[in-house]
């Protein structure tokens, strides 16, 4: 390791100041270069996050209104209340939907812009929010994320089964009771899918706080890197003049001999 070090310092004294300088400038250029990748990096990266709690603001919306929609239907035995339901849950489908297939070896990105849309994703969101999911699914707040969204799916699946439960009931006239007892069952799915929903957000919220100190830590360091390389740089520039200067009279005296 130390004759590695010494062997390359060597190879750096033996370059000319033109080529030193061509090289800090090249490093300077590169670093800033990174430094504009990884701010755009940021800006897709936090705005899919944006995405992500609007998402679940619209989903959240949904499943409350679904629920109303229910609690109506079970007084007023009115088919188009529960049509209503299933309108609401047309949001959940269509995220379930788009989070199954962003997760496939080889996804189908109609499938997943359908489902979003279904979702009430804007079309500008889907592309950056699908890059973030497929790109950081194995991060720790991701796969929290991804998770918790899995169980809300699941109690969604649960939620629609007691609610066609409900309408057999209805259609069918039974008793009061019954149904009162089947709108219990579903208010303690609502209940549960609550808790999911605030635990959902807190993983959001976490992430988006992780996230964006870890890229204000990158940029930090790649802009202190570049000034670094930039005053390198600039202090080389009179090095580089004075040595030209010394040489002239060596090389005007060469020619004239």
């Amino acid at each position: 390791m130390h004759l590695s070090l010494q062997l390359m310092f060597r190879r750096w004294k033996d370059i000319s100041v033109g080529g030193k300088l061509s090289i800090l400038v090249g490093l300077m250029a590169f670093l800033i270069a990174t430094e504009l990748l990884t701010l755009r990096f940021a800006m897709e990266s936090l705005s899919s996050v944006r995405a992500f709690v609007g998402g679940n603001g619209l989903w959240s919306k949904a499943e409350k209104d679904s629920i109303i929609a229910l609690q109506n239907y079970a007084q007023s035995r009115r088919e188009k209340d529960f049509a209503e339901f299933q309108n609401q849950m047309q949001i959940s489908l269509g995220d379930r939907q788009a989070r199954i297939e962003m997760l496939k070896p080889n996804p189908d990105s109609q499938v997943i812009q359908d489902g979003l849309g279904k979702g009430r994703i804007h079309p500008d969101d889907v592309p950056g929010l699908v890059r973030f999911v497929q790109r950081f699914y194995w991060e720790p707040h991701v796969a929290k994320a991804l998770a918790i969204w899995k169980d809300a799916d699941d109690h969604i699946q649960v939620l629609m089964r007691e609610a066609t439960t409900l309408q057999t009931l209805v259609q069918t006239r039974a008793p009061k009771d019954r149904i009162d007892a089947q709108m219990a069952r579903i208010r303690e799915i609502d209940a549960k899918l609550n808790v999911i929903e605030d635990d959902f957000a807190a993983a959001l919220g976490e992430g988006s706080r992780y996230l964006e100190k870890t890229l204000l830590f990158a940029l930090l360091a790649l802009v202190l890197t570049a000034q670094a390389w930039g005053s390198r740089s600039r202090e080389s520039w009179p090095k580089r003049s004075e040595e030209l200067s010394l040489s002239s009279p060596a090389r005007a005296k060469a020619q004239t001999s």
